[in-house]
């Protein structure tokens, strides 16, 4: 199912609004040039007993809905260890034009363990509401930035993550890399890059997330935050009986709504 996505595209000539109909989106993997650096965020994932992912030829490829991918700044999520992760996303339009900007592969982690795939589809994609033209940036990418923040109050967030982005392959390598991999959508699509290790080397699960894409050069900024409040928190289990794998948020009245993974 295409999916709308209206967003600022800023160009040498200025900002206009565009809407694009994105038919298909992808999260990449191993797309970091530094195996180390790739590493260390596996390691880090694997700490919360995820299966390392593995592939021949990079990158790895996980295909999302179109209608997960938002620009939203609030994604309600079912469970409380779920998180974000800033990552380059690149839009390839209909008639081959590039955009990139910034968003979050927000994933639920319980699930992760179990289905890598499957933990992206049930958690929004967050995508900033701002592109820049690619020929806009081109000669200047490799200066850009990507930053996040993470906190449980909107005023009060610490750094999370921070990387150039001359870390991972550029938007078109990426481009050619995945087409070796999928069969070419008619119409737009886009793809996220995957991520790099957290500051702390450890995931974090809080309640918002703020994602930035700085380029000193042209000094231009894509800034976007978004909150993912836990929804079984609103609710009142200690009467329902049903199967899940999920963890609960500390203090929710879990009744015998099923067992937390092992």
């Amino acid at each position: 199912m295409a999916a709308p996505l209206r967003v600022t595209v800023v160009g040498r000539e200025g900002e206009q609004p565009r809407e694009f109909t994105i038919v298909r989106a992808f999260n990449l993997g191993f797309t970091i040039r530094d195996q180390a650096r790739m590493q260390a965020h596996l390691d880090e994932v694997a700490k919360e007993g995820v299966p390392p992912p593995r592939v021949g030829v990079p990158p790895i490829v996980f295909p999302l809905s179109p209608w997960a991918v938002t620009t939203a700044s609030e994604v309600p999520v079912q469970y409380a260890r779920t998180s974000g992760e800033v990552e380059i996303v690149t839009l390839v339009d209909s008639d081959g034009s590039l955009y990139v900007s910034v968003g979050s592969d927000h994933t639920d982690r319980d699930l992760e363990a179990i289905d890598i795939p499957w933990s992206k589809q049930v958690c929004p994609s967050v995508v900033a509401p701002v592109f820049w033209h690619w020929p806009a940036v081109a000669d200047v990418w490799d200066e850009t930035e990507i930053a996040s923040w993470v906190g449980d109050q909107p005023d009060h967030l610490v750094p999370y993550q921070r990387a150039r982005v001359s870390e991972f392959l550029s938007p078109p390598e990426m481009v050619a890399a995945l087409a070796r991999k999928i069969r070419r959508p008619e119409g737009a699509y886009l793809f996220l890059s995957g991520t790099v290790v957290s500051l702390g080397e450890e995931l974090a699960y809080r309640q918002y997330f703020a994602m930035r894409l700085h380029n000193p050069v042209r000094g231009w900024t894509i800034e976007h935050r978004y909150r993912a409040p836990v929804l079984f928190a609103e609710i009142d289990l200690s009467d329902m009986t049903f199967a899940r794998r999920g963890t609960l948020p500390a203090g929710t009245s879990a009744g015998s709504a099923g067992q937390r993974p092992a």
